[in-house]
């Protein structure tokens, strides 16, 4: 007897039994859907990119060149400072400044210790006022009545603050970073509406043409690539601020890269810049590694003016502005500026200056609190990634807008180089030349 077709088999169940069948079958093909979602589900940091429905905008965005009053976030940093200084310059307006202190006085000083590290000139203290806040607690930190005040006075936002740090995770990050984010829209929402000029980064940016050049606009790719918890809270950011803008709410995204120090005397903040540890740490060692890496970097000054500037200027252009300087050089022209400065370093392949010097290094050395990303293994990779593809930037809106305002990218060269490697010397960032 031939065996029976599986059509056959089936034909001969009684109607419960196929009832019974095809509600086998629904509940495991169920099961393997659901487990092939679960093992491509987004990790919560992406899905953390939702935008609260209630932040609607009050009316159609209008952008204000000549605002009366702003408010800034992360006023007491080193780019915080100059954009301070930008608004100062470039406006009549009164600047509320958000900084995290325990009363007036200490506010005060710490906007004013700050800002006297880079410039020699005081403080304007009839139009800069700082407000007691903290980017990591609900509402900026600011009392129900001081958050209404600043909403029916303010103009414009410039959301500048950040909490940057190499090694933390997303979670560690995500209030002041991205819960921050979320405040200053319900403040660009409440009153009246107000534009907010977001700063992001780089290494936040993810959508590529099809050359594999990052683009100049809002996020709108899964960014699977992106490794660490400051990267993740920018895109976050950028992807709220995405929809903000799709509900008619004034955004701009500006990414700087690298920013390096003053391009006039060379300032630049020592105690926790990844780039300066990275060259400290080699300084120490005497040893490099080989890298093709190319740091995309441009002086201070230069971020803030082109910020300032571009807020204040129609913006008919774009809304994201990818602040990445075309004069780029790489690691290893900058490791043969420091050689022609005095410093003997030698440049040895990247495995064995990871296995000969930094799995022996000591605490003393600049690099030691960022050693996972150059250990080797996958943080390793991720950083990499990161960095190198900062290489391959498109910046259409920001060049078009920098003609429009009469400014140009800035050259990073030898001298630039020399003014800042004076500057470590004399700040004895730099181990004394043998």
């Amino acid at each position: 007897m031939e065996p029976q077709s599986l059509a056959q088999r089936l034909a001969q169940l009684s109607t419960a039994d196929k009832q019974r069948l095809l509600a086998h079958l629904l509940r495991e093909k169920a099961k393997a859907q659901g487990a092939q979602v679960q093992s491509v589900q987004r990790p919560n940091w992406v899905r953390d990119a939702q935008l609260d429905s209630r932040i609607q905008p009050l009316a159609p965005a209008i952008h204000c060149r000549e605002p009366e009053c702003v408010l800034l976030t992360g006023a007491t940093g080193f780019l915080g400072a100059h954009i301070l200084e930008e608004l100062c310059n470039q406006t009549t307006a009164t600047i509320y400044c958000l900084v995290r202190a325990k009363d007036d006085a200490d506010a005060r000083q710490r906007l004013h210790s700050n800002f006297s590290r880079y410039f020699s000139h005081a403080l304007d203290t009839g139009r800069v006022r700082p407000l007691i806040g903290d980017l990591a607690q609900p509402q900026l930190g600011l009392s129900v009545e001081i958050f209404a005040r600043v909403a029916e006075e303010a103009d414009v936002l410039v959301h500048n603050g950040a909490q940057l740090h190499h090694i933390a995770s997303y979670p560690q990050l995500k209030a002041s970073n991205v819960d921050s984010t979320v405040a200053m829209l319900q403040l660009a929402t409440t009153a009246k509406p107000k534009w907010v000029h977001y700063v992001s980064t780089l290494v936040a940016a993810v959508d590529r043409d099809s050359e594999g050049w990052l683009l100049e606009s809002l996020p709108e790719t899964d960014p699977v690539e992106l490794a660490g918890g400051y990267a993740q809270s920018k895109w976050v950011s950028e992807k709220m601020l995405a929809e903000a803008a799709h509900r008619g709410i004034g955004v701009t995204i500006f990414r700087p890269g690298f920013i390096s120090g003053r391009s006039d005397n060379g300032t630049w903040p020592l105690e926790n810049d990844h780039l300066l540890r990275v060259i400290k740490g080699c300084v120490q060692m005497g040893y490099a590694s080989e890298s093709r890496l190319t740091p995309n970097m441009a002086p201070v000054d230069f971020v803030s003016a082109a910020i300032v500037r571009i807020a204040l200027s129609p913006l008919d252009t774009g809304q994201v502005f990818n602040l990445s300087n075309p004069h780029m050089v790489s690691w290893e022209t900058i490791l043969g500026w420091l050689q022609t400065c005095g410093y003997g370093l030698r440049i040895i392949p990247n495995q064995i200056w990871r296995e000969q010097h930094l799995e022996n290094l000591d605490r003393e050395n600049a690099l030691f609190p960022i050693l996972p990303l150059y250990l080797g293994g996958k943080t390793t990779e991720q950083h990499e990634g990161l960095v190198s593809k900062l290489a391959k930037v498109r910046h259409h809106n920001t060049a078009r807008m920098l003609e429009r305002l009469e400014m140009e990218f800035p050259v990073i060269d030898e001298n630039l180089w020399r003014r800042y490697v004076r500057f470590f010397e004399d700040s004895r960032f730099f181990p004394t030349r043998a």
